[in-house]
C-alpha cells in the first residue's frame, strides 16, 4: 500500500480540494500564489509544492509556465494514461506481450485513456511525465528494483506483468506451476530425454526452469542432465540450435519452448529434417490465445491469460485500487494437442 503523505501536505491537498468543490475557485480560475498559499495555510513552500504536485496528479489542476495554476474543468478532467513498459521493444509482438498490450488497451479505451509504450527505464522520465500516467505495466526483463525505485518514490502505481524477482505488486499466473505440469505431462508420455529452448535466466524463466526441475526431480531426473539452450526469444537462433539438436546422435525425444515462437522453430526443424510429430519428438510450448491449434500438427502448450491480465491491471490503475490488490490472479491452462505424444519407439 502507497504511504500516505505527510500530515502538513495532506492539510493542504484536503483544503484546496474542498474549496474548489465548493466553488471558491471556479474552473479556469488560476490559484493564489505559492507565497500566498504559504501565509495563509501556515506550512512551508516545499509543502505548498508538494501539494500543488499531487493536485495535479490527480488531474484537478494544470500549469502554465509562467502565468500560473489554473483549476481545471470537469470536461478537461480526464483518465490519465497507462505506460506499458518493455525494455526491448521489439518482443512487443511476442505472443504474451501482445496479449498483454491488447486487454491493457481494451481496459483503456473502455475509459477513454491511452496507453503509451515505452523501452525507458523510470529513473529516465522526468517528474512531469511520472506525474501525467496513471499507472505502469511492468515487464521485469533487464529491469533490477532500483530501476523501480523512481515510481514508489513518486507515488506512480506499477504491477509486474508476471512474476518476477522484483518488488511489487503482480500478476500471478503460477508460471513454476504450469512448468511442473507441463514437464510431468511430458514424463506421463514416457519421455526421459527433454530439452529446453529457454529464453533466458531471469524472473518468469527462472521460474519455469524450476517447475521444470521439480518434476524432473520427481521422477527421478537431475535438472542439470537437461539440456537449456538460451535464446533471448530470438526466432532464427531457436530454429539452428534446434536443427543441431535434433541431428545429434542422442537427440531429445522432447523440446519444450519457452514461447510458443520457440516451440515452433523446434517443429519447423523437425520437419525439414524429415521427423514426424508426435511419433519421433514431442514438442510443446508457452503462451496464450493464438494460432497453435491452427497448425499442422497442433500445438500443446500452456496458456497464459494475458489479454486478462492487461486488462484487470489497467482497470486496477484507473480505478486507483491497484494498491489494495497486490497480486491480481490470472492463472493458467494447458491444452494438450498434437505435437506431443507417446514415441513410437518409446
Amino acid at each position: 500500500m502507497e504511504p500516505k503523505p505527510p500530515a502538513q501536505r495532506l492539510k493542504v491537498i484536503e483544503a484546496l480540494s474542498l474549496e474548489m468543490k465548493k466553488a471558491k475557485y471556479v474552473a479556469g480560475e488560476v490559484l493564489p500564489s505559492e507565497a500566498a498559499l504559504q501565509q495563509r495555510l501556515g506550512v512551508s513552500r516545499g509543502t505548498i509544492r508538494q501539494a500543488l504536485a499531487e493536485l495535479e496528479n490527480r488531474d484537478l489542476i494544470y500549469r502554465i509556465k509562467g502565468k500560473g495554476t489554473f483549476v481545471r474543468t470537469r470536461a478537461e478532467s480526464r483518465p490519465k494514461p497507462v505506460v506499458f513498459l518493455i525494455r526491448e521493444p521489439w518482443k512487443v509482438s511476442h505472443f504474451h506481450n501482445a496479449e498483454l498490450l491488447r486487454g491493457m488497451q481494451v481496459a483503456a479505451a473502455a475509459a477513454g485513456a491511452n496507453v503509451i509504450i515505452s523501452s525507458q527505464t523510470p529513473g529516465e522520465w522526468s517528474a512531469e511525465f511520472c506525474n501525467s500516467i496513471a499507472g505502469v505495466m511492468v515487464l521485469p526483463r533487464l529491469l533490477v528494483d532500483s530501476d523501480l525505485l523512481v515510481l514508489r518514490q513518486r507515488a506512480v502505481p506499477y504491477c509486474m506483468a508476471m512474476e518476477s524477482d522484483l518488488t511489487g505488486p503482480s500478476v500471478v499466473d503460477h508460471i513454476e506451476e504450469a512448468a511442473y505440469a507441463l514437464a510431468d505431462g511430458l514424463l506421463q508420455l514416457g519421455h526421459r530425454r527433454i530439452a529446453l529452448l529457454s529464453g533466458h535466466f531471469e524472473h518468469s524463466d527462472r521460474y519455469k526452469k524450476r517447475g521444470i526441475g521439480g518434476a524432473l526431480l520427481k521422477a527421478g531426473i537431475d535438472f542439470k542432465s537437461c539440456p537449456d539452450y538460451c535464446t533471448n526469444y530470438d526466432a532464427g537462433l531457436a530454429y539452428e540450435i534446434s536443427q543441431d539438436i535434433l541431428r545429434s546422435g542422442n537427440r531429445p525425444t522432447a523440446i519444450i519452448g519457452f514461447d510458443n515462437v520457440l516451440a515452433i522453430q523446434a517443429i519447423r526443424a523437425a520437419k525439414n529434417l524429415g521427423l514426424h510429430l508426435p511419433q519421433d519428438l514431442s514438442v510443446v510450448g508457452f503462451g496464450g490465445r493464438d494460432f497453435g491449434e491452427l497448425m499442422e500438427p497442433s500445438l500443446s502448450t500452456v496458456n497464459l491469460r494475458g489479454e486478462e491480465a492487461g486488462r484487470r491491471v489497467v482497470e486496477a490503475m484507473l480505478g486507483s485500487n491497484l494498491s489494495k490488490m497486490g497480486k491480481i490472479e490470472v492463472g493458467y491452462d494447458i491444452a494438450w494437442r498434437e505435437s506431443s505424444g507417446v514415441m513410437a519407439s518409446l
